[in-house]
């Protein structure tokens, strides 16, 4: 029965990927950021699909079927916090998201919030600003000035949407500010984005890994 076909890169295939020199690559393979095959020759060979979750972790542009396949949340489950003590509010932030690759819990004030944080390490948080208990600009704070949660990716909501309210939102630590009543559309922007950046970070983690010496396989 024949193998299935495996699709292979060059050295100076790759290399006009990255923009570098052949030699840069080889020193990449060297070090174990690429991991390479080698023909009967001794040529180094690189497979497409590490190449490409490499470009993507650097910021380069991939072959459009794979972008695309990055680009869906397919692969990635995101944890999402929704922080808000209006019903609706919650309720249509479920709705939009229905069919995402999501994990939601909710929080109605800034003591269900603070309890649930810690335990459900959410990776997005859809955070209200005016809650009955606890301004949201003080939970965002919090949320910053805490080492286990500063990268947890917030989401301002509110019904002021004046200048002056929406600095004070980001200046507290909200990555955006978003105003009532919500963009459905919007919601799934930010889902999904924060989706593919996490599915980035966790190749370029992989990618920057430290590996161990091992014999070179020989083909």
């Amino acid at each position: 029965m024949a193998k299935p076909k495996i699709d292979l890169l060059t050295t100076s295939q790759v290399a006009k990927l990255f923009s570098v020199a052949p030699h840069t690559i080889r020193r990449w393979a060297q070090d174990g950021l690429l991991k390479p095959a080698r023909t009967v020759g001794g040529h180094l060979r690189f497979e497409r699909n590490s190449v490409n979750q490499l470009l993507a972790a650097r910021g380069f542009s991939v072959p459009d079927q794979v972008e695309e396949k990055i680009k869906t949340t397919s692969g990635t489950m995101v944890r999402v916090l929704v922080v808000d003590d209006e019903e609706s509010v919650i309720e249509q932030i479920q709705k939009d998201l229905k069919g995402e690759n999501v994990h939601i819990e909710t929080a109605r004030n800034g003591y269900e919030a603070n309890v649930v944080i810690p335990l459900f390490k959410p990776q997005l948080i859809f955070l209200d600003l005016l809650l009955p208990d606890v301004e949201g600009f003080r939970i965002c704070q919090e949320i910053r000035a805490d080492e286990k949660t500063k990268d947890i990716y917030v989401v301002a909501m509110t019904g002021y949407s004046t200048e002056d309210f929406l600095s004070k939102a980001v200046a507290a630590g909200a990555n955006e500010c978003l105003p009532k009543p919500l963009d459905p559309k919007r919601i799934k922007e930010v889902t999904r984005d924060r989706a593919r950046q996490i599915e980035i970070e966790a190749i370029t983690r992989i990618s920057t890994k430290p590996s161990a010496p091992r014999e070179e396989s020989s083909f």
